[in-house]
């Protein structure tokens, strides 16, 4: 029987690995460029080779358009490429709580534009007061600028028209994105950076934009907040209880828009697909870890207050370190360079019906929100048929691309959300 170093040195040779045993690694995101054969998901390199298992409405690597959803398990190879040993994809449609998130973040940025400036709420002595963040530009040379870099760095798929941009009159270095493609950014970081750094602070944006962070974010705290008062939204009648549910959905998501505070999971994805779309706009990669060091002398390594640096638990310094790591894996290599990526035939567009804010509804129904109480036949009006059912006595699971519904009882009891 063969040693495992010997099982672990055959692996490698045949997948074109360096020689040695490899760490099995799992991919999530959007198919956002092709380089020959190579697939860039997540900000990485994918590979696929005639032992790839695909799954999903593709037949072939090949086939995968842009914006579709990919799904991909495998190793690094020794030049930093991934090596897909499974592929799954599919078109990316609409998902929970989607069409409230777009919903509130549109009047929030209304409310903003009316009372020319962005505002938060905070509680002082008791009471709900309206701060001023700062008064908004819409014209001049710093809107001007933002617009002329995000006009390179728009990915495939998500024109920079899609994006409205706006100057917010604070000397913090800061920018923050909401749902809607409503992109936020602070005089500060203006004036206190040039294009390079501006540029990798606008990609991050972008990316929580295109990879839909803020909706990822929020229904956790909307579905605590469903289960808190679930009672309310047990009756029979799907249709005469949205409304009531979008309101509460709004009050919870409302506040959260403006703080913008995202996962560790999410900031990291968000810079990791950040500094591929500075790359392909013609950026210097290498100015992302410089970009963190220059964050970690201004405002320290754990900041507290500010929305870009905030989002989740990673330090700059861990952040600095990841971007390092990005660079060595992506970048260093003249073959994956924008100039080269330009020599190949694009991927096939993915049609505009699913755009990110153009996508068909979940279900028939219209429906985009589940609640405590709702009966089998009504989460599966809501969310259509699962991916996989599960049961055992008086308990079942229901598996969706995004989250398990359990029920106990016939009635819905709970929700795990995944990714």
């Amino acid at each position: 029987m063969p040693s495992r170093a010997l099982s672990c040195l055959a692996l490698a040779l045949c997948a074109g690995l360096a020689p040695r045993c490899v760490q099995t690694e799992e991919l999530k995101g959007y198919a956002e460029w092709r380089k020959g054969v190579v697939l860039i998901v997540d900000g990485q390199r994918v590979v696929s080779s005639a032992a790839t298992k695909l799954t999903g409405t593709v037949k072939t690597p090949d086939e995968i358009p842009i914006g579709f959803e990919v799904k991909a398990t495998g190793a690094r190879r020794a030049d930093g490429a991934f090596v897909a040993t499974s592929l799954e994809a599919k078109p990316n449609g609409s998902a929970l709580f989607e069409s409230e998130v777009l919903s509130v973040s549109n009047d929030i940025e209304r409310q903003w534009l009316t009372g020319g400036a962005a505002t938060e709420e905070e509680e002082v002595d008791g009471k709900t007061v309206t701060k001023v963040i700062g008064k908004l530009q819409q014209t001049g040379p710093d809107v001007d600028r933002v617009r002329r870099l995000v006009s390179r760095l728009a990915p495939p798929g998500h024109p920079a028209s899609e994006y409205r941009l706006y100057v917010v009159l604070n000397n913090d270095w800061n920018a923050m994105a909401m749902a809607n493609g409503a992109i936020w950014v602070f005089k500060g970081l203006l004036d206190g950076l040039d294009d390079n750094g501006v540029a990798l602070v606008l990609a991050h944006e972008i990316a929580h934009v295109t990879h839909e962070h803020l909706r990822v974010a929020y229904r956790r705290a909307i579905w605590t907040t469903l289960l808190m008062v679930g009672g309310v939204y047990a009756a029979e009648s799907i249709d005469n209880q949205k409304a009531k549910v979008a309101l509460q959905i709004a009050a919870v998501v409302g506040p959260m828009l403006i703080v913008n505070k995202y996962s560790r999971t999410q900031e990291d994805q968000a810079d990791r697909v950040g500094l591929r779309y500075a790359y392909e706009a013609g950026f210097d990669p290498a100015e992302g870890p410089r970009l963190w060091e220059r964050f970690r002398k201004k405002y320290g390594d754990t900041p507290r207050a500010l929305n870009f640096i905030l989002g989740g638990h990673s330090t700059m310094t861990a952040r600095m370190n990841n971007l390092k790591k990005q660079v060595a894996l992506n970048y260093s290599n003249a073959v994956d360079s924008p100039a080269a990526a330009a020599a190949h035939a694009p991927l096939p567009s993915v049609p505009r019906s699913l755009d990110l804010r153009k996508r068909p509804p979940a279900s028939p129904s219209s429906a985009t929100a589940v609640w405590p109480g709702l009966s089998m036949e009504q989460v599966r009006q809501i969310l259509g048929e699962p991916e996989r059912t599960e049961s055992k006595g008086t308990a079942a699971r229901w598996t969706y691309d995004d989250c398990v519904v359990v029920f106990e009882n016939g009635r819905l009891k709970d929700v795990e959300f995944l990714g």
